[in-house]
C-alpha cells in the first residue's frame, strides 16, 4: 500500500491525495519512510513529499528521523525540506543531537548581519551556550553569504523562531531592516565577549606591533573597501567598550561611512552608549 501511494507522487493530479493518505497512516508509517529517506531510494522531489510527510506527522521518532536525515543528508533540497519540516513544530532538539548540527551551523554561516541577529535571541544558559560560541566564532571569522537552510538549523536552537520568508539573502546585506531587525534593538553587541574578539584583532596586528587602541583605531577609520562593514561596526563597539572618550574622533568619522549599519553604530555609540 505505501509503495503504491508513493508512487502516485509521481503523478501530478493525485500527488495531494496521496500524501495526505499516507499521512493518514500516523506514527506506523515513520519507520518505513525514514529508512526510505535515509537511503535516498527515490529522486529528490519525492523525497522532499516524503519529508513533507514524516513532518506533518511528527512525534519522537519523526522527530528524530529528520534530524538524522538532516545530519547526514548531502542533498541540499532534502536538507532544506527537512528544515522545513521541522520549523513547521516546535521541535526541542536534543542535546545528543547538538553537537552535529553546531557542526553543520559552523559550516554553512555565511551572512555576518544574519549571525548577529541569531545572537539577539540566544539565551545564556543551558545548551544553547555552545551554540553561541559557534555564532562568535563565525562572526569574528567574517565568513561571506549565507544560504537559506542556516535560518532553519538556527532556528531549533531558539526560542523565538525567525521567520525564513523574512530572510533576504544577498552578498551584502547592509539593509538588514528587511530581515526585520534594526540595529538599535541588537544586544548582541553588548554581549559579545568583546575580549575574545579583542585578542583576534590583536593577533592580526603583531605584525605591525600596534596595541588595541591603535588596531580599533585602524579598523573603525580604514577604507571601506579593505574591511567589512560588520568588522568596522563591531570595532565601533568594542571601541567604546575599551575607551569612549579616546575614539570620540573615530566615531564621528564613521557617521559618513558608506555602511549603514557602520553610520547607525556609530551614532548609537555618541549618543546612547550601551543603552
Amino acid at each position: 500500500m505505501v509503495d503504491y501511494l508513493i508512487t502516485r507522487l509521481f503523478e501530478i493530479e493525485h500527488k495531494r491525495d496521496a500524501i495526505n493518505a499516507l499521512i493518514s497512516m500516523s506514527s506506523s508509517l515513520i519507520p518505513v519512510l525514514k529508512d526510505i529517506i535515509e537511503n535516498e531510494k527515490y529522486k529528490t522531489n519525492i523525497l522532499v513529499y516524503l519529508i513533507e510527510i514524516i513532518g506533518k506527522i511528527m512525534g519522537r521518532d519523526g522527530k528524530d528521523a529528520l534530524l538524522k536525515c538532516l545530519i547526514n543528508t548531502k542533498n541540499r533540497r532534502v536538507k532544506e525540506a527537512v528544515l522545513k519540516a521541522l520549523n513547521n513544530k516546535s521541535v526541542i532538539v536534543e542535546k545528543s543531537y547538538i553537537k552535529d548540527i553546531n557542526k553543520l551551523i559552523y559550516k554553512e554561516m555565511k551572512n555576518i548581519s544574519f549571525l548577529i541577529s541569531c545572537l539577539v535571541n540566544i539565551e545564556e544558559d543551558g545548551n544553547e551556550n555552545d551554540f553561541k560560541e559557534v555564532v562568535i566564532n563565525a562572526i569574528i571569522d567574517d565568513i561571506n553569504q549565507a544560504k537559506l537552510r542556516v535560518v532553519g538549523m538556527v532556528n531549533l536552537f531558539l526560542k523565538e523562531k525567525v521567520d525564513c520568508k523574512n530572510i533576504l539573502i544577498k552578498d551584502n546585506l547592509d539593509n538588514i531592516k528587511a530581515c526585520g531587525i534594526k540595529l538599535g534593538k541588537i544586544e548582541a553587541f553588548n554581549n559579545l565577549p568583546y575580549k575574545i574578539i579583542l585578542g583576534r584583532i590583536d593577533k592580526d596586528f603583531k605584525n605591525n606591533k600596534k596595541d588595541i587602541k591603535e588596531s580599533l583605531s585602524q579598523i573603525i577609520t580604514s577604507d571601506f573597501e579593505m574591511t567589512t562593514k560588520w568588522l568596522r561596526a563591531c570595532g565601533l563597539k568594542l571601541a567604546y567598550l575599551v575607551d569612549k572618550d579616546y575614539f570620540l574622533k573615530d566615531f564621528e568619522k564613521a557617521t559618513t561611512d558608506p555602511a549603514s549599519v557602520v553610520r547607525e553604530t556609530a551614532y548609537k555609540v555618541l549618543y546612547k552608549g550601551d543603552k
